[in-house]
């Protein structure tokens, strides 16, 4: 019997030489799907997003060895090529999505308030009063598009298209560093999943900015700590580090104050350990000094220090409602505690259920309910087991100072926080989008571990017997 991970060697290996012989072929069905899309919105600036998008990669490719430039062009151009043909198709059978009618109420937040801001000349007073939040940069990046191009929602919507078709070969970019044997197929995910797509195009939402920048702020730490980088190189990687952090400190302020904690403690424990003999130990200080520039730089532009707003946000959900303290009643009265913290958490990890099938197949009610991240929700089914162990051994190697671990160190360290909020409380199942790609990092070796062992083989399949218990336990109960 093939072993899993041997045959997905094989995949691996198959689509590294495809992506590799086929990136021109991509580049040109995306740059036709590209001018489809501009024709039909008559909008020609959605050519310029798709072009810069291309030089962007092709900026990467250059800092790749060997065959991987052309892989990272051919992800990119798939990954592109996907999303605007789902939008070109959207945009010719429905006249309500080209005029933003079917997006969800963040999404037409976000197109409002954006409208409002231009016409403004972005003089709102303070940004924080006006739209209740600190996190709003996604405001200020739409409503510069719509000054430069108009303000039409299929342009933002090609540009959301751009920034998570980019997230591909940044994400494999990252992964050859720290997993190089499967990093293809993190590249592929962030590609081709049918999730990641329709999140970016059918909704206004700042997610997949959040994911980009999210994966570029990791390729960023991966290649400073690998040592390779020198000179210009290595203050270039250190100041993307910074403007990225700096970015998501004004978008989602918990991604970039994650980010930074778990970049604080693996500097700290490396720079304890080692006394500053540590070859690592200037590039470590360098990459507290851009945390400290990116923190400056949000300061600078009027935001609170990262500290003072988790502070604070945990603060307003701790004081929340739904996060007081509830007994529940049984049906003959016996106090039973902890019952709905155990079904919410559990609604939370495994949802939206993808057995859940549609009531009907009206447009509006698909693209605002979850379905389409189905397939991203069964991968999570797939990998949670293999995660759970990747992260205890990524922590383990950390804390046992091993070579090589303070690049997945972090990121752990980033996952486990940014998960346990996600649990906690009553974040968008989308959400959990925004860390899939980072959290694929420590599969491989979870995966390795628990399918090498007699017990770790017997465990993930009651792992699945429960899935199914609990998968027709519903439907029965839905169609009684």
């Amino acid at each position: 019997m093939t072993h899993p991970l041997a045959a997905l060697g094989w995949v691996t290996d198959h689509l590294e030489t495809w992506l590799a012989k086929s990136w021109l072929i991509a580049t040109l069905v995306a740059g036709l799907a590209a001018l489809g899309v501009a024709i039909d919105d008559q909008t020609p600036w959605i050519l310029a997003i798709v072009v810069l998008a291309f030089v962007a990669t092709a900026g990467l490719s250059r800092t790749l060895d060997g065959e991987d430039g052309a892989i990272a062009l051919g992800l990119f151009g798939w990954a592109l090529a996907f999303r605007l043909l789902i939008v070109l198709v959207l945009s010719l059978v429905s006249s309500g999505y080209v005029t933003g009618g079917l997006l969800s109420p963040d999404g037409a937040g976000y197109l409002s308030g954006s409208r409002v801001l231009l016409r403004s000349g972005f003089d709102v007073g303070s940004p924080f009063a006006f739209f209740g939040t600190y996190d709003l940069g996604e405001y200020y990046v739409f409503a510069a598009l719509m000054g430069l191009g108009g303000s039409d929602f299929v342009l933002l919507t090609a540009f959301n298209a751009a920034i998570s078709a980019l997230a591909a070969p940044f994400a494999f970019g990252w992964a050859r560093l720290t997993i190089p044997r499967h990093a293809v197929l993190v590249g592929g995910i962030a590609a081709l999943s049918p999730s990641l797509a329709f999140l970016s195009t059918t909704n206004l939402l700042k997610d997949p900015m959040i994911i980009f920048v999210t994966v570029v702020v990791a390729l960023s730490v991966a290649e400073v700590l690998r040592g390779e980088a020198n000179g210009v190189a290595l203050w270039a990687w250190l100041g993307i580090c910074a403007i990225g952090l700096a970015f998501l400190h004004t978008t989602r302020f918990y991604v970039a104050a994650y980010l930074e904690l778990g970049l604080i403690i693996v500097i700290a424990l490396r720079l304890v350990a080692a006394r500053g003999r540590s070859p690592l130990s200037s590039r470590l200080l360098a990459l507290g000094g851009a945390i400290l520039a990116a923190e400056l730089m949000a300061g600078a532009l009027g935001w609170p220090s990262s500290p003072v707003l988790v502070s604070s946000q945990v603060q307003y959900v701790a004081d929340t409602r739904a996060m007081q303290p509830v007994l529940e009643q049984n049906a003959v009265g016996d106090r039973v505690p902890g019952v709905a913290t155990v079904v919410d958490v559990g609604h939370r990890l495994l949802g939206p259920y993808a057995w859940v099938t549609p009531s009907t197949f009206d447009l509006r009610y698909l693209i605002l309910a979850d379905f389409d991240l189905y397939p991203d929700t069964f991968l999570w089914y797939v990998i949670l087991p293999f995660l759970v162990v990747g992260l205890a051994i990524a922590l383990f190697s950390l804390a046992a100072r091993r070579e090589g671990s303070a690049a997945l160190g972090c990121l752990a360290i980033f996952v486990c926080i940014y998960l346990a909020q996600y649990l906690a409380i009553n974040l968008s199942y989308r959400q959990r989008e925004d860390v899939v790609l980072l959290a694929l990092a420590f599969v491989p070796a979870g995966a390795q571990w628990v399918l090498s062992r007699r017990p770790g083989r017997a465990l993930y399949a009651t792992y699945w017997v429960v899935i199914v218990i609990l998968a027709l336990g519903q439907v029965i109960r839905s169609n009684v």
